[in-house]
Formats: structure tokens, sequence, C-alpha cells
């Protein structure tokens, strides 16, 4: 669940974010978008009755939610946005949702290009996103990571966990 700073509450500003926003969309999803005078973006989920009952419902918006938690640090801040499922919405797996969120900020600009790391590490870890992507853009200056065509999150991911305290300053 995305922290209250995140989430756009107000149902006046939700319909001025869906009739005048500017929106994108894909299979899955419907993503609106407007400038607000907030330092973060919030955002708010739709999901209409048509995707089916009270429970398919709260999963497609938990996993929309989850999709948009995990990519928090590289989202813009100062803009509302609404995501909007749409009908395969109903029977995605998090991957797709995942994917499908991943497309709509791209096109959108709303995130920021980072091309050491696209997702956030697990919610177990104790350290902080920002410090992940502190450690392997010195991780990649060092090479550690240059050297490795196979790089991915995983492999960064379980490498700090072997780095020395130095590094994390």
């Amino acid at each position: 669940m995305l922290r209250k700073t995140y989430r756009l509450r107000s149902n006046a500003r939700i319909e001025e974010v869906k009739h005048s926003g500017r929106s994108w969309h894909n299979r899955w999803l419907v993503l609106a978008r407007r400038a607000n005078e907030c330092r973060e973006s919030r955002f708010a989920f739709s999901v209409s009755r048509r995707i089916g009952k009270a429970v398919v419902r709260n999963r497609v918006r938990r996993l929309i939610g989850e999709a948009i938690r995990h990519r928090l640090p590289l989202i813009r801040g100062g803009w509302d946005v609404l995501l909007i499922a749409r009908r395969p919405a109903k029977g995605a797996r998090f991957e797709q949702i995942d994917r499908a969120v991943a497309d709509l900020l791209r096109r959108s600009h709303l995130q920021v290009d980072s091309p050491t790391l696209t997702r956030a590490p697990r919610a177990g870890n104790s350290r902080s996103h920002s410090s992940h992507l502190g450690i392997c853009s010195r991780l990649e200056a060092q090479g550690t990571l240059a050297d490795s065509p196979s790089f991915n999150v995983a492999t960064a991911v379980s490498g700090l966990n072997r780095l020395d305290s130095r590094m994390l300053c």
C-alpha cells in the first residue's frame, strides 16, 4: 500500500485529472496525469465494477499499487496520476501489470531514466532504494557491473550484502 503522501484522495481532483489531464493507454491500463503543486506525485487507482466483484477489483487495485510502489523512487514528482484498469486486467498476473505500468510511466515521461536499476529492492531489505542506486553506480564506476554482461537487479542486490560498510558512506 502506498503511504498517504503518495495517495490522491480528493474526488474533485481525481475528476479533474480524469477529464482534463493528458492520458495514455495500453491493453491493461489507462494512465491520466495532471500537474500538481506538491513535491511528490500522487496516485489514485480506479477499477470499475465491470472488471468483477469486490475481490477481483481489490486484487487488481493491489497489483497496480504494488507496481507503482516498486517504482516510486524513479517517478518524477509534481504530478497527480490516475490509473484506470481495463477489462483484461481482471486476469492479469503481476508481471503483466508491472510491465503495463512501466510502459505507461515511460510513455508519459513520468519515469526518470535509470540505466542501472529499474526496480526497487524487496521490502524486507533494510537499505533504502536511493542507497542501492548510489551503490550500484559506484560499482558500475569501478567496473564491477560493467564486467558482467548478464547484470540484473537480483545480482546487484545480493552483492550489496557482501559490500564493505565503507561503500555505504
